[in-house]
């Protein structure tokens, strides 16, 4: 007499095998929400620190120098952290050379460091040269 349907242990393997694939697709979801948040915050960093870098270029390292520009102006309400600095610069034969004591040549170094969230630091750092 030939019987229908499955064993007990056919039906375990198959619960256990799809309760593996259900674990791993979870996993795999949470990381992806983590890296899309993680994406974010580079991404609204990056956009501060370019914001702040075209105010430099276009109304002179001196005047911009003291904050970052967000375009969304809520950095506080984000937890965003923004760092300008701008060091003078020497040009010399075959050499640039940067540090507060350079004489001012209208040329200076700014690193603009932007924080997102808590997350990791993003630094751009380039050359300014003051239009005469």
């Amino acid at each position: 007499m030939k019987r229908k349907g499955f064993t007990l242990l056919e039906v375990s393997l198959a619960l256990a095998l799809f309760g593996i694939g259900v674990a791993g697709a979870l996993t795999l979801q949470a990381q992806s929400t983590r890296l899309i948040r993680s994406a974010a915050s580079l991404d609204r960093a990056t956009e501060i620190g370019r914001q702040t870098l075209h105010g430099i270029r276009t109304t002179g390292f001196d005047a911009g120098v003291s904050g970052c520009r967000d375009p969304w102006q809520s950095t506080a309400a984000t937890g965003s952290t923004c760092q300008v600095t701008a060091i003078p610069c020497e040009l010399r034969v075959g050499r640039l050379d940067c540090s507060s004591t350079a004489p001012d040549q209208g040329l200076r170094l700014v690193t603009i460091q932007v924080i997102v969230g808590g997350g990791t630091p993003l630094v751009l750092s380039t050359l300014v040269r003051r239009e005469r």
